[in-house]
């Protein structure tokens, strides 16, 4: 999953160098890279520093950095964590908009496809008994509705959403237990 941050959280400065690169690459660029212009302080920036000054780090500096880094890792891992978490509740938010809207929408077209059965029926089969074509429609959709709902209330009852094999195994488990209390507490 690609984060939006590493996709688009860079100053101009970093989105300026990264077209260009992917301009000669004629393509994408590589996630690496991307990652390592965003947070470029996990990719070995104290070492470098030490590398290229020429002097080798004492101990207490390494210790020092370690502490350092390890706080900025943590700080920075939770900051990643919340902007993932952010984007999966916007995607949530997201589809539950579409869900709902496409349930309006099919809401709707049921709606008229009804009333152009009330219509053809009180017209052509009736004689112009509209009221008539209306119950009809009326009792057939109360029928569906009818059998939607005990069976959706079916799948919810407290009997159905039990776990019943995990309290078998539950039992099990305690009889178990209970027999090696008693086998070990006899044998000594």
């Amino acid at each position: 999953m690609r984060l939006a941050c590493v996709e688009r959280g860079h100053p101009l400065r970093t989105k300026l160098k990264l077209a260009v690169i992917g301009a000669v690459l004629r393509g994408r660029v590589p996630d690496i890279v991307r990652t390592m212009t965003y947070r470029p302080e996990l990719f070995g920036g104290p070492m470098g520093a030490w590398l290229q000054s020429g002097q080798s780090p004492r101990l207490g500096d390494l210790l020092r950095d370690l502490a350092e880094g390890s706080a900025a890792l943590v700080k920075n891992e939770a900051r990643l964590a919340r902007l993932e978490v952010s984007e999966m509740i916007d995607g949530v938010g997201k589809g539950t908009t579409f869900v709902v809207s496409g349930a309006v929408l099919m809401l709707l077209g049921a709606l008229a496809v009804l009333t152009g059965i009330i219509l053809l029926g009180g017209d052509q089969w009736l004689r112009d008994r509209y009221w008539f074509a209306a119950l009809i429609v009326f009792v057939l959709a109360g029928g569906v509705a009818i059998w939607f709902a005990s069976r959706g209330a079916a799948l919810l009852s407290p009997r159905r959403l039990t776990p019943e094999e995990t309290i078998a195994t539950l039992k099990e488990d305690r009889a178990w237990l209970k027999r090696q209390l008693t086998s070990d507490g006899t044998s000594s």
